[in-house]
């Protein structure tokens, strides 16, 4: 399981001191795992969000593939796949583009059993393994 830090951040940390922080945990020696772990767990601090998943580009299918997250999903990391352009993540990755939705957007249609996000992102990456 992804783990992530328990050290919380003063309110008036400041953007310089975050992209401080964030460049730290990209440019360290952790594994992907411990990074991702990092940047989830500084995400959710900053943000005060419910849940909190990445997903990276597997090379060999272009699939996303789901490797971290600080919600219980241990079942699921490495194994839970969207195709690119598959509901909201998957959109996201197609478009290159951010997307935030209303509690009750119809343009996406949650898998069986799965919450829908409001806002997603994708950060694309030459070396997204390391």
């Amino acid at each position: 399981m992804v783990r992530f830090s328990s050290e919380s951040l003063d309110p008036e940390f400041s953007q310089v001191a975050l992209l401080h922080r964030i460049s730290n945990i990209v440019s360290s020696e952790l594994s992907i795992d411990e990074m991702l772990g990092e940047i989830i767990g500084l995400t959710v601090q900053v943000t005060g969000c419910d849940a909190c998943l990445v997903y990276l580009v597997d090379p060999a299918t272009h699939e996303l593939v789901l490797r971290g997250s600080q919600v219980p999903h241990a079942a699921d990391l490495g194994r839970l796949r969207i195709k690119v352009g598959e509901g909201v993540s998957g959109w996201v990755a197609q478009h290159r583009s951010a997307v935030a939705l209303t509690a009750n957007a119809p343009a996406f249609v949650a898998r069986a059993g799965q919450a829908q996000a409001p806002i997603a992102t994708v950060r694309i990456s030459q070396n997204p393994t390391r």
